[in-house]
């Protein structure tokens, strides 16, 4: 005899690969120590329940949805393919807006704010893991200015040209970093004369260190977030120019002064 439960979700995210902008659906081992969280098929990690929200997963249409709050998770990859992280998420996230109710029981203007639907957490290829024959990646190498010089370990780094992030990657724990542009085409050359289009473009590698981590043990996982969201911020920092187009590999040392 089966019975039918129906419960209301608090929200959910979606881990998605950092280069290819698509949801991975590879067993991981995902941990919060305060959500009750389980995944998909489509890899959509659903929030079950949270501290003090399971009232709230009830279809009761009379009680205010409450304000967002953030909630770490732990995300590993078994095969190693990406580089392990943690990562915050929001909830609960927003109920669905209907035509006939088009506006939620928020209790704060903030809530809405936020999207409706899985929340993207990206994951950041480690440097064995593989990549497509037609990207243009970058393989940096990050360590610090002492003799001899230390290994950064997840450092975090972009590929830029100018303002426009083109790439984003962590280093590992071997100060080792895999980036790739996929799908970067010929560029428009700037010389007056000779081709009018160019195999590679130029971009700027940039990485930032945030000194504390050298404090860490070896088994800390790292929140890139904790450095992306607050640039440039003080932490340490080096730069290279590049040339690269597609199908081809640059390897690009940085040396951080701290």
């Amino acid at each position: 005899m089966k019975e039918n439960c129906d419960h209301r979700v608090l929200g959910g995210f979606q881990c998605v690969d950092a280069i290819t902008k698509q949801s991975v659906v590879d067993p991981l081992n995902v941990a919060s120590s305060q959500l009750l969280l389980r995944p998909n098929r489509s890899g959509v990690y659903a929030v079950w329940d949270a501290p003090n929200l399971r009232k709230y997963t009830a279809f009761d249409p009379l009680l205010p949805w409450p304000d967002p709050a953030d909630f770490e998770i732990t995300i590993e990859d078994p095969s190693l393919r990406y580089l392990p992280r943690r990562g915050n998420i929001k909830v609960p996230q927003p109920l669905p807006v209907s035509p006939a109710s088009p506006t939620p029981p928020f209790t704060a203007s903030s809530s809405q704010a936020i999207a409706y639907g899985p929340q993207p957490v990206p994951l950041y290829r480690g440097p064995a893991a593989p990549v497509a024959p037609n990207w243009a990646v970058v393989r940096a190498s990050v360590v610090n200015d002492a003799k001899p010089p230390v290994r950064l370990r997840w450092a975090v780094l972009q590929v830029l040209s100018g303002a426009t992030v083109l790439a984003t990657g962590m280093a590992d724990l071997n100060g080792e970093a895999l980036l790739a542009v996929p799908g970067l085409g010929l560029q428009v050359s700037s010389n007056s004369g000779g081709p009018v289009t160019e195999v590679t473009t130029s971009a700027t590698v940039q990485a930032w260190y945030d000194p504390t981590i050298l404090s860490q043990p070896i088994s800390w996982v790292p929140n890139p977030d904790d450095i992306l969201l607050h640039l440039p911020g003080s932490f340490k920092t080096a730069t290279a120019t590049i040339q690269f187009g597609p199908g081809q590999t640059v390897n690009v040392p940085l040396t951080v002064s701290m």
